[in-house]
């Protein structure tokens, strides 16, 4: 059985859910058919059309829980941190970058999203193993979990494949529309 792409209502993905889910939205008149399948879903006494693709008539607000948030890595921390220092604002390059935990790890800090920062070397030496507001320094930027909508795109492609039926592992050609990394 094919599987329905699901969008908010400002047309990004949502999930991807199977026919029975999208003519329940279908019926209630809470979704609309964007693209279907050439071929119609075969009823006793008529045919239906096979929506590939499915739009929320109202937006529907993404918790928490279904965000997929970028791995944690000194790359990604770079990229947060748009290659400049958190301290002093310089630009650093990538082989020049330290990560500085914002509070320490001997004082107890984590090494996670909301604990690292991103700075250069002369900061690193100088903020050293002192908490934050002992230093006289300041964050430019609080470190947040950086969250793109790319990664729920492809964290959706992977929950495709683990959906799929039968080991049907394509995608509809107009699925791509809606996955702007896959162009």
């Amino acid at each position: 059985m094919k599987q329905v792409l699901l969008l908010n209502a400002d047309y990004l993905p949502l999930d991807i859910i199977d026919i029975e889910k999208a003519y329940i939205h279908l019926s209630n008149d809470k979704a609309v058919i964007v693209y279907e399948y050439d071929e119609p879903l075969k009823g006793v006494n008529n045919d239906w059309p096979y929506p590939s693709v499915i739009r929320l008539r109202q937006y529907a607000k993404v918790n928490k829980q279904t965000k997929i948030y970028e791995p944690y890595n000194r790359r990604n921390v770079y990229r947060r941190d748009e290659g400049s220092c958190q301290y002093c604002g310089n630009d650093i390059t990538y082989p020049k970058m330290t990560i500085d935990h914002v509070n320490p790890r001997a004082l107890g800090g984590k090494t996670n999203w909301t604990n690292i920062v991103t700075c250069c070397r002369k900061c690193n030496a100088k903020k050293d193993c002192v908490p934050l507001d002992e230093t006289g320094m300041t964050l430019r930027n609080q470190p947040v979990i950086p969250f793109s909508e790319a990664t729920i795109q492809r964290g959706l492609l992977e929950r495709l494949k683990t959906k799929t039926l039968n080991n049907e592992n394509t995608i509809h050609e107009k699925w791509k529309d809606f996955f702007v990394w896959m162009k």
